[in-house]
């Protein structure tokens, strides 16, 4: 019979096969669709071919027990004969087979059997056994049998980036349309299955029965050789376009293979792999303030592949409603950036009744960023967060949750800098603002030019060997130009208040330095600082003898403001060390010490001399002279130079470290150690002035932090003593004595965490944790052989204590703050975090945030039972963002008692 078929073909390539595989049972429903009679399997099976033939093929989707009857639809037949079909020549097909192949020229069809393959166009098939009847234009395609009796090779086609697994398939080039049986396939994040498929045109297909899922397992699953998938969608009918979208008819959520009440009549799955135009669904909220609402409604528009707006709103039955605008822009390798705009109407209390309040806050936010290569040398960059007065505590978007304590200070910036090349000369234009959102109340540059000359050494010879002590010199100069105002209120930006208040100056800053190393050990620094203020506003007070009264008059005008400062300083570094020997686990300890003695001068700028002074008689006598200053911080950009303020001080701070040398517990020989740190830093100065008038002796600071337990725990402390006495009023008098704590700061902090234990008892040896797995799973067993569990836990404990004395009334905080993490499983987690005001005697903030990993399921449950706003939520959806929407999401907020 082998020999007979042969004889049949007019032209014939036979490759040998490997392999005992046998070709499934000709589909004779779909070969006479096509008007192609069908080979029987016998006629190209291999002599000595002991694998049965199935009489009928079993059902792949789950409860599918029937045979199967490939492509039953009829709508082949009236393709195929509505017109003449095209020849497809063979020389334009790229085809290989493992087994063989046989190109019959008598009926213009090909066979390919065996991990075979042809490629026409952009549509490659592959498949155990494929029929080309490339006369019309027609490919049919299926699976074959192992030597063990199971399928195998099952058809794949795949068209540009799309890829579709099947049972069996018929495709007709000319049309592009085609039937698949039993398919798989996957799009973006999702996994889809059909029992029927019709593909129609390049993108489009039609399918009954259609399962759909994020979770991967749904491939294996539905074949009956993978686990049990987490959920999927079971539609009737779907039309899906690859890329865009896919429609479904009727269609019901099933979990773990269960069915849910949850049926639609009809759902709709983006598919897209480019960003597109659409709705953003919503989420409801139900609050006690503002009653029921929908949260998020809004609509994804997409201008083109640079521009991107969204826009959302709120809507809630007491009348609160919210609309918030995005636009994200963007120019690959140029400047990508965001612009957005918040408003909410939040309306409290009913109309009529005294608790009805409404308000309008807002918000404007800009973020923008430039390639760095784009433009070499000029950048713009900008971070812009602007809102209105009460807006952390009103705005619908925040008003539920805690930012406006995170937010009690918000800042915006805008920058354009250029560099010049070679030149050490740097430019930048800023605009900066900082509002106080407890206060209302802002600060604001607008603009400040900043021009820089990096540090050069202008005596410096170009072949120099450093020994010139006048090479050593180095000076910078910094110009600042600003326009600025502070203190403003939020509600008179942009009004004449903050013209009137508005500040412009020039500041110009020259250091000048220079370090010599001096007998060997000892490192000298001579710096002299020159400072020049250009004010454009300046004070001027005179006496009004009508009212009796002392008048200030702010004009307008050129006033400069120079000063200068000289410096010298002498430093050192000593080193002890002590030895303990070989012995024992502390060999050695080292002392670090740092002591630098510096002497500054400045005249006193109140003289004469040099004329920022001015007299004025407040009275009818000389005696009643006094002195003022033209330089107002409040009104230009220089603070008065302190009057009667020649400074001659001497300082001397000292600084200390020290580090242990112990013994590498680690190491079985003895021999090796390890260095840890005692004290990171341990400082302390003090000056005395002897131009001074009076108390010419400087408070005396002591700092120090440290770290115990391989940092685990780390220490950090701070105080501050005067020499001099106080009066019965607690006022400082210029009379030494004994030292007297004016300032005490403490906080310390311990963290630890599972893996911590886990170093330690991986060191332990491999003895006490060998896998005694059985091959039915997997995890580490202790010796009696119970499986050795350590679930991830973390906890962070922090301590802060703080004591001020200025005044007869000290002031104290002292506060504990604990927050931590336990994970009981991979999939199990639990958060918590709470403080406690010993101060006040009461809990600060109390708040759990569980998890749930669900496979592709999320699920979280957040509960603040103390708080600003007490709340719980809880959330359970898909994890994938193409059916991010698949969720239930519920929430409560209410204000906590022990904040009112």
């Amino acid at each position: 019979m082998l020999l007979a078929f042969f004889a049949q073909a007019a032209y014939a390539h036979i490759a040998p096969a490997e392999g005992n595989v046998a070709l499934l049972p000709a589909d004779t429903t779909v070969l006479s669709v096509l008007g192609l009679p069908s080979r029987t399997p016998d006629s190209l099976s291999r002599t000595g071919d002991q694998v049965a033939f199935p009489e009928e093929v079993p059902g792949l989707f789950p409860g599918d027990s029937t045979a199967v009857d490939p492509f039953p639809d009829s709508l082949m037949v009236a393709d195929s004969t509505a017109r003449k079909k095209d020849r497809i020549l063979m020389s334009d097909v790229n085809y290989q087979a493992k087994g063989f192949y046989d190109i019959d020229e008598t009926t213009k069809r090909a066979y390919f059997y065996d991990e075979a393959q042809i490629v026409y166009g952009d549509v490659k098939i592959e498949a155990g056994y494929i029929m080309l009847d490339y006369a019309n234009g027609i490919a049919y395609a299926r699976s074959i049998l192992d030597s063990n009796g199971v399928q195998t090779q099952k058809p794949i086609f795949t068209q540009g980036d799309q890829q579709y697994d099947a049972y069996s398939m018929v495709y007709d080039y000319n049309t592009q349309r085609g039937y698949i049986r039993n398919v798989k396939t996957s799009q973006q994040e999702g996994y889809g299955a059909g029992r029927d498929v019709r593909k129609e045109g390049e993108n489009v297909y039609y399918a009954s029965d259609f399962y759909f899922s994020t979770d991967e397992k749904l491939r294996g699953w539905i074949d009956g050789t993978g686990e049990e998938t987490d959920y999927y969608i079971r539609s009737s009918r779907v039309k899906m376009t690859a890329g865009e979208s896919l429609v479904a008819g009727f269609s019901q959520l099933y979990i773990a293979d269960v069915p849910t009440p949850l049926v639609l009549p009809f759902a709709f799955f983006p598919l897209n792999t480019y960003p597109a135009s659409g709705v953003l669904l919503p989420s409801y909220d139900v609050t006690n303030d503002q009653g029921f609402g929908l949260r998020n409604l809004g609509y994804y528009l997409v201008f083109n592949d640079y521009l991107h707006a969204e826009v959302r709103g709120d809507i809630y039955t007491k009348g609160s409603w919210a609309i918030r605008t995005t636009l994200n822009y963007i120019w690959k390798y140029h400047f990508s950036g965001s612009l957005s705009f918040d408003f909410s109407n939040t309306v409290y209390g009913e109309i009529g009744l005294p608790n009805y309040s409404k308000s309008r806050p807002w918000s404007l936010t800009w973020s923008h960023r430039q390639d760095s290569k784009w433009m070499p040398g000029l950048s713009l960059s900008a971070n812009v967060n602007f809102s209105s007065s009460g807006y952390y505590q009103n705005s619908l978007d925040q008003i539920y949750t805690n930012n406006y304590i995170t937010n009690s200070v918000t800042s915006s910036s805008i920058n354009l800098s250029k560099t010049w090349g070679s030149s050490p000369f740097t430019t930048s234009l800023t605009i900066n603002q900082s509002q106080n959102n407890s206060t209302d109340r802002m600060s604001l540059t607008f603009p400040t030019l900043l021009v820089t000359m990096n540090r050069i050494y202008p005596f410096k010879r170009k072949e120099s060997d450093g020994r010139k002590w006048y090479e050593k010199i180095n000076l910078q100069w910094t110009m600042t130009g600003t326009n600025s105002v502070s203190d403003l209120p939020i509600s008179d930006f942009m009004t004449s208040n903050m013209w009137k208040k508005a500040k412009m100056g020039v500041t110009h800053r020259i250091p000048i330095s220079a370090t010599y190393k001096v007998l060997k050990y000892f490192s000298l620094s001579l710096s002299a600082n020159y400072n020049e203020d250009w004010n454009f506003k300046y004070t001027q007070k005179h006496w009004d003898e009508d009212s009796g009264t002392l008048v200030t008059d702010t004009l307008s005008g050129f006033k400069a403001l120079r000063t200068f400062s000289t410096s010298a300083s002498l430093s050192t570094m000593l080193y002890g060390l002590f030895n303990f020997g070989e012995k024992g686990s502390l060999r050695a300890i080292r002392h670090v010490v740092s002591p630098t003695l510096q002497y500054t001068f400045s005249p006193d700028f109140s003289t004469e001399f040099w004329g920022y002074y001015y007299a004025v008689q407040t009275g009818d006598r000389l005696a009643e002279l006094q002195y003022f200053s033209y330089f107002d911080a409040g009104v230009g950009i220089s603070s008065p130079p302190g009057f009667g303020g020649q400074q001659q001080s001497l300082s001397f701070s000292l600084s200390n470290n020290f580090e242990a040398k112990v013994a590498d517990k680690s190491d079985s020989t003895g021999t090796k150690t390890k260095k840890i740190k005692l004290l990171n830093n341990l400082n302390t100065s003090i000056s005395y002035n002897f131009a001074a008038a009076q108390f010419k002796l400087s408070d005396i600071p002591i700092s120090g932090s440290t770290n115990f337990f391989q940092d685990r725990i780390n220490l950090n402390f701070r105080f501050n003593f005067s020499p001099y006495k106080v009066d019965e009023n607690y006022n400082r008098i210029d009379e030494y004595g004994p030292p007297r704590l004016t300032f005490a700061s403490f906080n310390t902090g311990f963290t630890v965490s599972q893996a911590d234990f886990r170093k330690k008892k991986e060191g332990q040896g491999k003895s006490s944790s060998q896998n005694k797995n059985n091959g039915d799973s997997e995890g580490t067993y202790d010796p009696d052989g119970y499986m050795d569990y350590a679930p991830d836990w973390s906890i962070r404990l922090s301590y802060t204590y703080s004591y001020s004395k200025v005044s007869k009334t000290p002031t104290k905080t002292n506060s504990l703050t604990l927050s931590g993490s336990l994970a009981f499983s991979q999939k199990w987690k639990m958060e918590m975090s709470t403080g406690y005001d010993f101060e006040a005697s009461q809990i600060t903030d109390l708040r759990f945030n569980f998890a749930r990993s669900l496979g592709t399921w999320n699920m979280t449950l957040t509960w603040a039972p103390i708080s600003y706003y007490s709340n719980y939520s809880f959330f359970i959806g898909v994890s994938a963002s193409l059916l991010r929407d698949l969720k239930y999401d519920q929430s409560k907020y209410y204000r906590s008692s022990i904040f009112n």
